[in-house]
């Protein structure tokens, strides 16, 4: 074991106000979880402590934290009304809304049991993730479109340890998980700010050979995997920094290790299947693969959380297209840190879509044709509609984030 977290801690914290977020003077800072679990894991606790000290550093008129309880969780799934589960906090919605749009920051620290929920009944899973999603849309859409400055960072929990380091002893399994967490987000080097500020030059550097290739469509090859994701004439690749309206540049997600961009809706074809294990809302779902026909997942099966999975792509007609592919470096972890990324596709469409004057394109294995210059916003409207792009729910949008990284290789989300 290499952590000593007296030591990483303290870098953490300034990493996630100083990188991840880029606080600004006079912003007030929110911390939670997971919005299923409305709060952040007590076990989180050092580390938010940390980052409440150098967002004050940084100059933040106010931090504070939403705490969330996995065993109130249990509590309610045992013994709550079977008819209430369609049912969330009054209160929390629209706090976190106003927060947003008054142009404070929020980082989501992710250190969540996987398995809290597999025994619970899938069907009050379920109906728990709908009322989260419809009752936190507005905060997902002003997070979306970049409205301020936001991101979503690990801390390591003992449901989580042990779930990925199953073969060491449970006093070992946390420091275990601390340790590769520090790797991920560059805190074993001698500076990791600077780390960070040449690793995002670098994915920069890869999505701008991107952008100048247009491929037309990506292949994925691999066990039990053969899938053909068509790519829109226009789209455009997002690397791991993003600017919010009002002109701070942030970083979404640490660790980051992916460029990413938006599929044609009508372009996936073939099959898919699950290499990592996904957890979603305390379930876990395990050895699933998805067969898509132009766009849209017409067959699908899991060894593990099947029940969820139907349940979860039976929500909306959304939900069984894909919103987004990633192309990642490697995957340390066996459960990636779940995303809290946006959640109105409207918006995204703004950030993928060329608008203006053509440019040429580069040499790859497939290319893309010419596209016609576009200068009004009802052109652009007319191209989306023509290449089959449509606007999507938050749902939609929520759904497909939590998928990243986690269907094939390379990932597709």
């Amino acid at each position: 074991m290499l952590t000593n977290l007296d030591r990483i801690l303290p870098l953490y914290g300034e990493l996630a106000v100083r990188v991840a977020l880029n606080l600004e003077a006079g912003q007030r800072l929110l911390i939670i979880g997971p919005l299923a679990n409305g709060g952040c894991s007590l076990e989180a606790a050092p580390l938010v402590r940390q980052i409440a000290e150098s967002a004050y550093r940084a100059g933040a008129s106010y931090v504070e934290t939403l705490w969330g309880d996995e065993a109130l969780q249990l509590t309610r799934f045992r013994h709550a009304p079977r008819d209430s589960f369609d049912q969330f906090s009054s209160w929390f919605p629209d706090a976190l809304a106003d927060h947003v749009r008054a142009g404070h920051a929020v980082i989501s620290i992710y250190a969540n049991d996987p398995d809290l929920l597999k025994d619970q009944p899938p069907e009050l899973v379920g109906a728990v993730q709908k009322a989260v999603s419809k009752a936190v849309r507005p905060f997902r859409e002003h997070v979306s479109k970049n409205g301020t400055n936001w991101s979503v960072i690990a801390a390591a929990s003992t449901g989580w340890a042990a779930r990925v380091f199953p073969g060491l002893p449970r006093e070992q399994q946390v420091r275990a998980l601390w340790d590769a967490i520090a790797r991920l987000v560059r805190l074993d080097r001698p500076d990791p700010i600077a780390a960070w500020e040449t690793h995002l030059a670098n994915l920069a550097a890869r999505r701008d050979f991107l952008n100048a290739r247009q491929y037309t469509a990506l292949k994925y090859r691999g066990p039990g995997t053969d899938l053909t994701l068509g790519l829109a004439p226009g789209h455009l690749w997002v690397s791991g920094r993003s600017t919010s309206l009002r002109g701070i540049t942030f970083a979404p997600n640490l660790p980051t290790e992916e460029v990413f961009t938006m599929p044609h809706r009508d372009r996936v074809d073939g099959t898919v299947r699950s290499t990592k294990p996904l957890s979603y809302g305390g379930t876990l779902i395990d050895g699933f693969s998805m067969t898509f026909e132009a766009g849209r997942v017409v067959k699908m099966a899991a060894t593990h959380g099947e029940a969820v999975l139907r349940d979860l792509l039976a929500t909306d007609a959304g939900a069984c297209r894909l919103g987004e592919v990633a192309l990642v470096g490697p995957v340390v972890l066996q459960h990636a840190v779940r995303r809290e990324r946006g959640q109105s596709c409207g918006p995204w469409f703004r950030l993928q879509v060329h608008r203006g004057r053509r440019r040429g394109h580069g040499r790859g294995p497939v290319r893309s044709g010419r596209r016609q210059s576009q200068r009004d916003p009802r052109g652009l409207h007319d191209r989306l509609r023509r290449t089959g792009h449509r606007r999507c729910s938050a749902g939609r949008r929520q759904r497909a984030a939590d998928a990243r990284g986690r269907l094939g290789n390379p990932a597709v989300k």
